[in-house]
Parts: structure tokens; sequence; C-alpha cells
């Protein structure tokens, strides 16, 4: 097989370059015209801006900085590594004569920070492509598409979300450098793997169960051997890492809610449910629409859709019985799932579109295995024809993404269409349009709540 895996797509390397940069080349353009703009906007909504404007980021670099970013306790959230690059931005980026003094911030440096996190996620991925050998061409192709999502727009353009971009990058080069380690032996990629891993856990626990999986997986296929004292010591820092923010978001800051399973197992099918439709159409994908508890009353439209995602997944796990190699992905599918359920950790918001972002990952490396391995050869026409069709749908998307998040008030306009019925959304708006001039006439199923309202 060629470079370009030829054998596979019955094209020549020279064809396959030039498609390759010049989607490249497209992506870029399209990134940067749609992420760009709302970069040097101002916070979204609150919490952004409460995250951020504290004493201690301000603290000088020294021991005490580190102390304090590591003590649970210290701010409503406990995510280290993600307060350490606020950190960064703060105090390379921003200028405070007073340290105690609330100030307005830049927020460019911010997104700016998020999006260039996003793009090395981005290398990334297409380097896990290629260690997994998965022909070039088809690497490059699923790493241009996944990186003009619009499912992506919430984790680069919500300051928040850094904690979910940078848990995200460090598991992806974790597992570019484990992968080496089992091809080379060398300790220095196990090492490096390791360490990624921990980083990835001190931004955020999205991927806690992945030694776990992977421990199986390599168990099951009695490839054990040179892998046990990696795999373990990720394995206790995981459960170590895990315990403690567990502890930290109900003793310290407390965000459970005390829900019956028979409630939570609905709502958790519901935002799957949503969240898989998000992934083709943008129009799904708002910031935290939940409704305070109400979830159950303002996801049921979803259940379905949720539902049938499930029913694939057992399908094929069935499937996967006969031909051992094919499901292995969906060990690593309910590891990155599982956290962000809300039936393992009950957490208060899980309904965001960004705790998906893990299981995204997940799919898009399977579907790579799939189209290997069910498509022995491609006509190119089809194929260009195919990738341009989702690329341009995708792009689509992300513009329509990029005018939802160029206001707060937008953003809310947007997820009230989507949940007419929620009245933490509608209060919120109603709040933004006593505060800022907003010209355009509300549309949709709102504009009769909003009548009744006034």
């Amino acid at each position: 097989m060629s470079y370009f895996g030829s054998a596979l797509l019955n094209i020549n390397q020279k064809t396959g370059r030039v498609v390759s940069i010049t989607l490249y080349l497209l992506t870029f353009f399209v990134l940067i015209f749609c992420y760009l703009p709302n970069f040097f906007g101002s916070f979204t909504f609150l919490d952004d801006d409460s995250l951020i404007n504290i004493p201690q980021l301000r603290l000088p670099f020294s021991w005490k900085l580190f102390k304090v970013l590591f003590t649970p306790g210290y701010h409503i959230d406990f995510y280290p590594l993600r307060d350490l690059s606020y950190w960064l931005d703060i105090n390379l980026f921003q200028s405070f004569p007073n340290p105690k003094e609330v100030i307005e911030f830049d927020t460019d440096p911010f997104r700016l920070h998020n999006f260039i996190l996003f793009l090395l996620s981005g290398v990334g991925l297409l380097q896990l492509f290629l260690k997994l050998k998965i022909p070039v061409l088809l690497a490059n192709i699923l790493t241009c598409l996944w990186l003009v999502n619009p499912f992506h727009y919430e984790m680069i353009a919500w300051i928040s979300a850094r904690k979910d971009i940078m848990a995200m990058f460090f598991m992806i080069w974790s597992a570019v450098f484990w992968i080496q380690y089992t091809k080379k032996r060398a300790h220095f990629w196990g090492v490096s793997s390791l360490i990624f891993f921990i980083c990835s856990l001190l931004s955020k626990t999205t991927f806690v169960f992945v030694p776990f999986a992977a421990a199986f997986y390599y168990f099951a296929k009695k490839e054990l051997k040179n892998k046990t004292l990696y795999l373990v010591t990720a394995i206790l820092l995981s459960t170590g890492w895990a315990l403690l923010q567990r502890w930290h978001y109900s003793h310290v800051v407390d965000v459970r809610f005390n829900y019956p399973i028979s409630y939570q197992i609905p709502a958790s099918v519901a935002a799957l449910g949503r969240m898989c439709l998000g992934l083709i159409f943008y129009q799904f994908n708002t910031v935290d629409t939940y409704n305070w508890g109400e979830w159950l009353h303002l996801n049921k439209r979803f259940i379905w859709p949720g539902i049938a995602t499930w029913g694939f997944i057992i399908f094929t796990l069935f499937s996967a019985l006969k031909k051992r190699s094919i499901g292995w992905y969906l060990i690593f599918f309910f590891a990155t799932y599982l956290p962000t359920s809300g039936i393992i950790f009950n957490h208060v918001n899980f309904y965001s579109v960004r705790y998906f972002e893990a299981s995204f990952l997940v799919l898009i490396i399977s579907l790579a295995f799939f189209v290997k391995k069910r498509f022995g050869r491609f006509d190119m026409n089809r194929l260009l024809i195919v990738t341009s069709a989702v690329f341009l749908w995708f792009s689509y998307g992300l513009f329509q993404e990029s005018k939802s998040w160029s206001s707060n008030l937008k953003l809310l306009h947007k997820a009230m269409n989507l949940t007419p019925g929620n009245p933490g959304l509608l209060t919120l708006y109603l709040l933004r349009l006593k505060e800022v001039s907003f010209h355009e006439k509300p549309e949709g199923p709102i504009h009769q709540l909003i009548k009744k309202v006034e």
C-alpha cells in the first residue's frame, strides 16, 4: 500500500496530495472566517468572567500559586491545570494595577488560547489516525471534517470550556505516545503518555475511565505484557483523582441532584439523542439547555433519538461478538460517555454539547476503521462528491454557529427556540433584553412566550 493508500482509494499519490492540501487550506480558511470574528467580543454569560476575575489568578509565579491552584476549595471549581492556563493568559496579556480590583478582561487571549489548543488537537488526531494505520488521504479527510464540525464551537468560544479542550488535547497526544510505546517499547514514550494523561486528568476527569478500558482491551487480547506498569499506574491515579473530584463536588461545592435512577436514565438517554443529532445538525447544539432540574420535561423530544443511538450501539456490540476486533471501540465509547451521562456522576448540567466531545472523538476514530474495513476501493469522483457535500454542510453549520455566538442574547435566543418551555432560559433572556439594546425581532417558538410575559 502506498503512502496515500492507493490500494484503498484507487488513486495515485499526486492526486491524493493535491486533494489533501486543498482540503486543509479550505479548512483553515473556514475556521478563521467562522471563529476569529467572535474572539474579540465580550464574555459569554456570567461564569466566564466569574471564573477568571478572582485574586488568586493574579498571584506571582511562586510555590504559593501552585499551592492555591492545587488545593480543593479555593474556588467553586477544581480544575488545577485549567486555572494555571488562565493564570498564563492573565499574567502574560492583561494589566491590572490593583490585584484585588475587579477589572474588564480582554477576551482575545483566552479564546485564541482555546483555538490554538483545538488546532493542536487536530494535529494530534491526524497523528493518531496514522499510528492506527489509517490511509493518509482518509486520515486527512476525516481530520478536516472533524475540525470544521460545528459541534466544537461551544468548546472553543466559551472560555469556561477550557477544561474540556485541554482534557481532550492531552488525551489525544497521550494516546499517540502510547501507541508509539507499544511499537517501540521505549520507556520515553510510555512515560510521556502517562504524563500527558495526568495533565488530562488535572484539566478535567473526562477520560478517567480510559485506562480501565485499555486494560480490559489488552487483557482480553492477551497483550498485557510490558504494559501493566503504566496501565496500573494510570488506573490508580484515575481512581484517586476521581474520588477527590467527587468529594470536592459533593462536600466543598455541592452540585449533586438527588433524582431517582428512573428519572436520571430517561434524561441521560435524551441528552445522548440530542448530542448525536448535533453531530450532524448544528441546530441542536446549544449551551447548557437544561432547566435547573427539569430535564425530563424539556428533553422528552430527544428520548427516541437516544433510544435509537443505544439500539445501534447494542446491535453493533452483539454483531461484534463474532468478530471481536470490530467492536472494541465500544469499550472506549462507554469509557468516555459514562462520566458525563448523568448516571455515574450526578452533575447538574451534563446536557451541554461539549460534554459529548470525548465520545465524538471515539466515534470519529471508529468511523475511520469502519470506512477502512468496509470499503475495499473508492471511486475518486464519488469520494470527492461525498467529502465536498459533508464539508460544505459542516461549514454552513459552523457559519450559523458563529452568528449565534456573536452575542449572549442571540445565544439565548437559539437555546430558547430549541427548548421554548424553559423558564430559566426565558428569565435570562428577558434580563438581557433589559440590559442591552436588541434590534432583532424575536422569532420562532419563543415569540409567543415573550409576548405573554410582556
